[in-house]
């Protein structure tokens, strides 16, 4: 018996380890204009496809817009896919294996007229991904230095025709120097396989700075998605159905 709980136990540690992760070289290329000014940066970094250890990265760039702050479109700076998933949910890489295309529209509703779009290109060849990132629009938010923080909710969806939708929604908070917050909402659309169901993926940035100077982002996030769970409402209207419909057979039977 005693035997057989430390086999138990053992093989429920290794289903935890982390080492059985799959992880990702990442090397990216950026490019694009915003307000007029040129971007171009390199990215390298690192990402779990399974979601247990997250994604880190590091962007230097050797041009980027004094009056853009990267937090604007920070989500989007690298590829998709290191969501942990939950139950029967599918993330990016269970969908494409690595391989796929999106593009991002970013709002902003504290600034009226402001709009970026986000557009990249993602290959994977063994342990090796690769990246095209461009980011093209006009955006009038405070530029401000400091470490930025935020929290991602996304609902993902079946596109009407094909591909995946996705809906987002955050607030991004900038701790120094004015402890401002503002909106950020972003649809994306990217070109996998079905989803077995509606799911809602949740991120957190455990780094997220940029130093103005150097102009060198640093990035690392965890994040999970799950399928959406059934109203339950609906679940117990259709409880109550089949007892309706049970009821009567029941009584003629009897």
């Amino acid at each position: 018996m005693t035997t057989c709980l430390v086999f138990v136990l053992l093989l429920l540690t290794l289903a935890r380890d982390p080492a059985s992760a799959e992880i990702l070289n990442v090397s990216g290329e950026v490019t694009g204009t915003i307000n007029g000014t040129s971007i171009a940066g390199q990215c390298a970094g690192m990402i779990d496809t399974t979601g247990v250890q997250g994604a880190s990265f590091t962007l230097p760039f050797t041009q980027w817009p004094a009056s853009f702050d990267p937090s604007a479109v920070c989500y989007a700076m690298c590829p998709l896919g290191a969501l942990k998933s939950i139950g029967n949910a599918k993330n990016i890489f269970d969908l494409t294996g690595g391989n796929f295309t999106y593009t991002y529209d970013f709002s902003y509703p504290d600034s009226i007229g402001s709009a970026v779009t986000v557009t990249g290109q993602v290959a994977t060849a063994g342990n090796q991904m690769t990246y095209t990132l461009a980011i093209n629009g006009n955006c009038d938010l405070p530029v401000q230095t400091g470490q930025y923080a935020g929290d991602v909710e996304e609902h993902w969806a079946n596109a009407p025709n094909n591909g995946i939708v996705v809906q987002g929604s955050g607030k991004i908070t900038i701790p120094k120097p004015s402890h401002s917050v503002y909106p950020v909402s972003w649809s994306l659309v990217f070109d996998p396989d079905p989803l077995p169901g509606d799911e809602i993926s949740s991120l957190t940035f455990t780094t997220q700075t940029f130093n103005w100077e150097t102009k060198v982002l640093e990035m690392a996030y965890l994040g999970d998605i799950r399928v959406v769970p059934e109203p339950p409402s609906l679940i117990l209207l259709v409880a109550g159905s089949v007892v309706l419909l049970v009821y009567p057979w029941k009584r003629r039977v009897a």
